[in-house]
């Protein structure tokens, strides 16, 4: 046993950390050193994510492992979660005047890296290249290219292109269905033809992504909620009470409630608007408040925030993390990460991209008879364009970086918004899309004061509200 003991502890040293002498007691009692080992290492992940002490004690044993909910049985499920990419941490500001253009440049090369290894790359030309060429040599090009502009002439789509080289104006067919369908700023590849009156498409493809093949997981549940508002005079802290009470397992389906083990929040937790009159003071009692009823919820479950447009931080995405200045409660929680926005998380071996939902709006503002679109199909289209806020100079703020941390280079399994105050599930190329309500009691009942349980093994949703 001693020898096991050293073993641990000079493992968990090299990772950094410090063990109690009481932790490995009562991890050692029924457990193999190597199941000690793997349980402290995930232990230390989390805190290590939570910027939290580097001493692992008793009351760490506490999270993700079985403390009893008021009626629910305690079922040990191996938790395995990650914060893969955090685009916050990783971002560098361009400082000078050429910052956009530096994320221009960025975003040009990710998406020529996404199309790299599709047959389609090996023909695309530049398009500078087109000037030598007239309607009398050229037949059918391909180009690619960022819609800078988009507009109806005649019925008729025309189409501003522009990559390193120059700009192309390229004239589409049906005006009305190809604008609704092709976003500014997003990276198209385009088949076209020269005719006396300039450059006709013939085709055109997003950048896309290919079928999504789901991972294998365990059978364990994650909560998916949004815009909750607290603070809001509007706020439905009935229903959000109920929520909290249902998965303390006050509420009865305890074979459900025993398998939530993560709960994602996709931003507004607060309701900045509501209280901006009050300043810090107002903002800091609110997140407080809000803590004390995440404090009713089991510290086996792990709780991810991911801040929103209304929260105490910057609204330029990407965004850093709700200020801890205002959230201390927060972040003193031993089973909370705060995550900036979006964020990219894996739970038990599942891909899930948690994105508050900003670019949205941008999109929605871009289509006819916008008001007809799903939140959903909006969702779609970001995923088509392979960025999450891909129209710059909108209404959505994106600081000038010198690489685009926004372009959605790994393709996740699940991919979560809130923003919209809709609830909608969907799927794309075995993707699983999940729009997420408001907790406002203004909105419309079917969209409101509801969470998205989503099943890690087999991708089955039920909201509960």
């Amino acid at each position: 046993m001693d020898a096991e003991r050293r073993a641990v502890l000079r493992k968990m040293l090299e990772m950094g950390f410090q063990v109690e002498a009481a932790v490995l007691d009562v991890l050692l009692k029924d457990r193999s050193a190597d199941e000690a080992l793997n349980l402290l290492a995930e232990i230390a992940k989390r805190k290590r994510l939570a910027g939290a002490s580097r001493i692992i004690t008793r009351n760490d044993l506490d999270i993700g492992h079985g403390e009893e909910r008021h009626g629910v049985p305690s079922r040990r499920l191996q938790l395995a979660y990650d914060v893969e990419y955090d685009p916050w941490t990783s971002m560098r500001i361009a400082g000078d005047a050429y910052g956009y253009n530096t994320l221009l440049k960025s975003r040009f090369q990710k998406f020529d890296g996404i199309l790299r290894n599709r047959v389609e790359s090996r023909e695309i030309r530049k398009i500078s290249s087109l000037r030598r060429l007239s309607s009398s040599n050229m037949s059918k090009v391909t180009v690619r290219g960022l819609v800078r502009d988009k507009r109806i002439v005649d019925g008729r789509l025309v189409l501003e292109i522009e990559d390193e080289s120059g700009t192309l104006t390229v004239v589409g067919q049906n005006g009305v269905e190809l604008y609704d369908d092709i976003v500014l700023d997003e990276m198209i590849i385009v088949e076209i033809r020269a005719s006396e009156k300039g450059f006709v498409v013939d085709n055109y493809h997003h950048l896309d992504i290919p079928d999504v093949r789901r991972r294998e997981s365990d059978d364990i549940w994650v909560a998916f909620l949004s815009d909750i508002h607290f603070g809001s005079p509007d706020f439905d802290e009935r229903a959000f009470s109920r929520f909290i009470r249902w998965v303390k397992g006050e509420l009865g389906e305890e074979d459900v409630v025993s398998r939530v083990k993560y709960i994602v929040i996709v931003g507004d937790v607060i309701d900045r608007t509501s209280l901006f009159d009050g300043g810090e003071e107002s903002f800091r009692e609110a997140y407080t408040r809000f803590s004390t009823y995440l404090n009713d919820v089991g510290s086996d479950i792990v709780i991810f925030i991911v801040p929103g447009e209304s929260d105490a931080t910057v609204d330029v995405l990407p965004q850093p993390p709700i200020f801890r200045s205002v959230a201390a409660p927060l972040y003193e929680r031993k089973n909370s990460v705060l995550l900036g926005n979006p964020s990219f998380l894996a739970l038990n071996g599942v891909k899930i991209l948690a994105y508050h939902g900003q670019g949205i709006s941008d999109i929605r503002g871009q289509i006819s008879g916008s008001l007809g679109v799903s939140s959903v199909d909006l969702m779609k289209r970001l995923v088509r364009a392979r960025h999450l806020a891909p129209t710059l100079g909108a209404h959505t703020g994106v600081f000038p970086m010198m690489e685009d941390v926004l372009v959605m280079e790994e393709i996740p399994d699940i991919f979560v918004c809130g923003h919209m105050h809709s609830s909608g599930i969907g799927g794309y190329k075995g993707m699983l899309l999940l729009s997420l309500p408001s907790w406002l009691k203004s909105e419309y009942e079917e969209n409101r004061s509801r969470v998205a349980l989503v099943n890690l093994s087999t991708f089955d949703v039920m909201w509960r509200g």
